[in-house]
């Protein structure tokens, strides 16, 4: 999977470890905003998406997500998904869809999807779970989406943590879906 992504972006490291041949791929597709730029804010949302919290992010349509320099949008995992799945929850297409209008401001762009994982369970089957999801996530927002887009997904697995994985609060933090855009 790392060589076809290698592959997409012209690049090609069989000499790396796979950690680093990840950090190498992740920086060249993140641009200085992207890095620099601010996540978006979501609303505070426990392990099941609640009709409120989903319409709270439906109504925000005043302002896009990837206005000027807000190249990057991070959503929680536990949002998406349930515990150990690859499946869409029901009703989180009204998120993703919020995502789709935005994204065709930027027809042509490349499109990375980042799944991340807690550490808990196998470091292996963290990693396979983060790529099938960033998968999933992919497949939702490119089927919306015509196709003169670069798509790219990416499963990190526990390897890149947002915080230390010290609490269940914290463990909640480092599950998460980074949709970033690369015009």
């Amino acid at each position: 999977r790392t060589a076809a992504l290698e592959s997409q972006l012209g690049t090609s490291r069989p000499t790396e470890n796979l950690e680093k041949r990840l950090q190498l791929m992740s920086q060249e597709l993140a641009s200085p905003e992207v890095a620099t730029s601010p996540t978006p804010a979501l609303p505070a949302i426990g392990n099941t998406p609640t009709p409120g919290a989903v319409n709270a992010v439906e109504e925000k349509t005043d302002s896009p997500v990837f206005a000027g320099n807000g190249l990057m949008v991070t959503l929680p995992s536990d949002v998406l998904f349930d515990t150990d799945s690859i499946s869409l929850r029901p009703g989180t297409n009204a998120i993703l869809d919020n995502l789709v209008a935005d994204l065709r401001n930027y027809e042509g762009a490349t499109v990375r999807v980042a799944a991340h994982t807690d550490d808990a369970g196998e470091q292996a089957q963290n990693r396979n779970l983060s790529f099938a999801r960033a998968q999933a996530v992919a497949n939702y927002l490119s089927d919306a989406l015509p196709e003169k887009y670069h798509w790219v997904a990416i499963g990190y697995g526990e390897t890149n943590p947002s915080v230390e994985n010290s609490s269940d609060a914290n463990r909640q933090r480092n599950r998460r879906i980074e949709i970033a855009i690369s015009p």
